[in-house]
């Protein structure tokens, strides 16, 4: 990741991405666009998440995806990462279209050209065994198990 940041900058350049570079992660990667308070938006979505999920969430709203009563706890996680150039661990329970999923992940922010984060990208480990579960979703629901902040190495 080093190699995607300029010299004294705390973040990784989005432009800087090179996904040639790690092939094996793609189908498991997710980025999104921090577009203003309460919208981050799904720009890129791996094969590997939308085989799961049966469809494309691009261009949908993350947070969505959250239990309304989680939303400011991760709209918070999100915040403290851009202001503190830190990455994040964490592990949710994600039910859709009745079967329960655990996913772990490891996501972090991306700097526009300007060098202020813009965009959040992920690696999503999802475990695809499930259990059937009675809740109904048409869009992914999340309800956050484990999370912690994870030091960069290039943080403020």
């Amino acid at each position: 990741m080093s190699s995607m940041r300029l010299e004294g900058e705390p973040f990784p350049r989005l432009k800087r991405l090179n996904p040639v570079k790690f092939p094996k992660l793609v189908p498991y990667m997710y980025l999104a666009r921090l577009e203003q308070p309460g919208e981050i938006q799904i720009s890129l979505i791996g094969e590997s998440l939308r085989s799961i999920l049966g469809e494309s969430i691009v261009g949908g709203n993350y947070l969505r995806t959250y239990n309304a009563s989680e939303r400011q706890r991760v709209i918070g996680y999100v915040q403290h990462m851009c202001d503190k150039s830190c990455g994040a661990a964490m592990v949710r329970e994600v039910v859709y279209q009745e079967r329960l999923y655990r996913a772990s992940s490891l996501s972090f922010p991306l700097a526009n050209e300007a060098g202020k984060p813009q965009s959040l990208i992920g690696i999503v480990d999802l475990d695809k065994s499930f259990v059937p579960s009675s809740a109904q979703s048409d869009m992914p629901t999340e309800t956050i198990k484990y999370f912690k902040f994870i030091d960069l190495g290039f943080g403020t």
